[in-house]
Parts: structure tokens; sequence; C-alpha cells
């Protein structure tokens, strides 16, 4: 399925601008779930045409860091055409975004000075570059550095590097990485990605981090080698789980020629059984976030609502953190159509 969506990409910039970013289908079903208020339809469904973004975030702990920062502050100060601006809502980390697009970026020579930097200071573990809406599940988790964190669905590592920067915040001066007591397990169940999310983690030079490979609706019960009867258990778990990835149109066109209306049914009992598994590794009064990439009910609420049925009063569900309050938020679905499996 990979192979065929890649024919499918187009290979060209003039090629991306023939895009047709639209379905009928994907139209019809959405607005009979009524993902959103008819009056914001028009809108809701032209934000998936937008070219998306670039947005990288500073690791707080390398020595560059400082520097970095400093002269972004002043390129936002002067303005002018493609100068970052910091995205203010996520106050707890550096993250700037240009109003360029990667592909512009990548393919376009009046960018090779930036390009080059950024691959540069990617390497050296200086930045990461990260969708902003992917940074938004970490920071509900609120990560301490002394807390002992699992990463079910971790590969390609962006969501995990920003973890482990919110554990080791707390650097004795710029370039020394902290002594935390926290680990963050970060698992995949795909051995390339298992392998890229590895080289993610070693761009950032740190020691309490552990890499797994295995599927995550069967991670195993972990024990005190000094203890046995000690099981190990999480303070945070982030479930990130495979998804339709619907919400990536603007960035995967490709899925406006390949979704179907059964594909997020699909997906939902995998994604139960991960969410169900995170949330029997999670210690008590621990806290789990559970996102995707899609805007499928049957993915999210449908998936959400599963496990408070199954465990009743052993979960329940938070509110959002107070410094996020920025963010535009809606309540959840309560209702939703469940489609036909094929």
């Amino acid at each position: 399925a990979r192979l065929e969506a890649a024919k499918m990409m187009p290979e060209t910039e003039e090629d991306w601008s023939k895009w047709v970013y639209d379905s009928a289908t994907w139209t019809k079903y959405y607005q009979d779930q009524k993902v959103v208020a008819e009056e914001d339809w028009d809108k809701f469904k032209a934000a998936f045409a937008e070219p998306l973004p670039t947005v990288i975030r500073f690791n707080p702990c390398h020595y560059l860091t400082t520097e970095h920062i400093e002269t972004f502050e002043a390129l936002q100060k002067e303005g002018g055409e493609g100068a970052p601006f910091r995205l203010h809502w996520a106050d707890s980390i550096s993250a700037w975004q240009f109003s360029m697009e990667r592909r512009q970026i990548r393919k376009n020579s009046e960018f090779k000075a930036l390009k080059k930097y950024l691959y540069q200071q990617e390497m050296r573990g200086a930045l990461s570059r990260q969708e902003a809406v992917s940074m938004i599940p970490p920071l509900f988790l609120g990560v301490e550095p002394h807390h002992r964190v699992l990463d079910l669905c971790a590969a390609p590592g962006s969501k995990t590097t920003q973890l482990l920067e919110a554990m080791n915040v707390s650097c004795p001066e710029p370039g020394l990485m902290p002594d935390t007591k926290g680990v963050v397990v970060a698992n995949d169940l795909d051995f390339k990605r298992a392998n890229l999310l590895t080289h993610q983690v070693q761009r950032m030079k740190v020691k309490n981090c552990l890499v797994m490979n295995m599927d995550a609706q069967y991670w195993p019960w972990l024990y005190n080698e000094e203890d046995e009867e000690e099981v190990l258990q999480y303070d945070r778990i982030l479930c990130d789980v495979p998804c339709t990835g619907d919400g990536t149109l603007r960035k995967n066109p490709v899925i406006w020629k390949t979704w179907k209306v059964t594909d997020g049914l699909a997906m939902h009992f995998r994604q139960a059984a991960i969410l169900g598994r995170g949330l029997e590794q999670l210690k008590v009064g621990g806290r789990l976030v559970y996102s995707t990439c899609s805007m499928n009910p049957m993915e999210n609420e449908s998936v959400v609502a599963s496990a408070l049925m199954k465990y009743g009063a052993a979960v329940e569900i938070m509110e959002p953190p107070e410094h996020l309050s920025a963010l535009k938020s809606a309540p959840g679905m309560t209702e939703w159509l469940v489609p036909k499996a094929e």
C-alpha cells in the first residue's frame, strides 16, 4: 500500500500545483459526521488545501541554543517576507514557524542557505523539524525530570525528542545535560522505523532513553530486577497510535485519492487495543495522552469511549492544561455514525 501511494505522489512543484485537493466521499462522510459546525465547514475544508508551514523546535540543552534563539528573535523583529516567528501558544518550548512550506525550502535555490542551516543544526541536535500540531500531545503530558515515560508508537521520533527535552530541560549550563532520574522508553513496531527512531535519539546525546521494537498491543509487563514482585509502571504514557492520517492532507494529498469510508473502522480495534494496553501500564495517578493524525471520530472519540466503558472508574478524562489555554479547542463529540464494514 505504501509503494502504491508513493507512485501516486507528485514529482515536481508543477505536479503539486495541479493536485486536486478534494474528495466527494471524504466531504460527504465528514459533513454527515458533523465534525465541525455547519457554518465552519467551508473554512475547515479550505484549510486542508493550504500549504503546511515549516516549524522547528530548539533543544534547550544544546550549547548553541541561546545563540540561535537570539538570532531568530532578531529576525522576527526585523520582519519581512519569510521571517520566522515564535509560536507563543507553546511558551514552554522554543518553537518557531516559517511561512514557507518544506518543499519550497528543499527545492527553491533562494532558500539554499536556510536549507543547509536547518540540516546542519538538526544533525548536531540543536533543533528538530516538527509540525506545530505534533508538538501538542507531549505538552499535554506534562513530563517532569523524575518521570518514567513510555512512548508506545514513537517513530519517527519528533515527539520522543520533545519528551526528552522536557525531561532534561533543567540544564546546569548550556551544553551540559542534567543528571535526571527519569527515563523515556520509546517503542515502534516497524524495524526500519525503530532504526530511524534510534537515529533521532542519538542526535540528542542523552543517556536516559531506551528504544524498543515490538507491537504496542502486546507491551510486556516489566519487573524490577532487585525486587521481582515490583511491576514497573509509568508516570506518563503517550499513545500516538497508527491511524488513517487524513488529518495530514496538507502534506499527504495522495490521501484525497486513496481515502475510503471504512478506513477508520479498520483501524479502530487496533487503536483501542493499544490504548487499553497503555492504560494497564499506567501508574495510579499517572497521565496518558491518546492522539491520532485523523479527523475521524471512529479513531478518536469512539476509541476513548470504548476505554472508558472497559475501565470504568479506574480512569477519567482530564481538562486541558492551563498553560495551553491559548489553543482553540472544542469538546469532543458524543455521537457519531458507524460505517458498515465492507
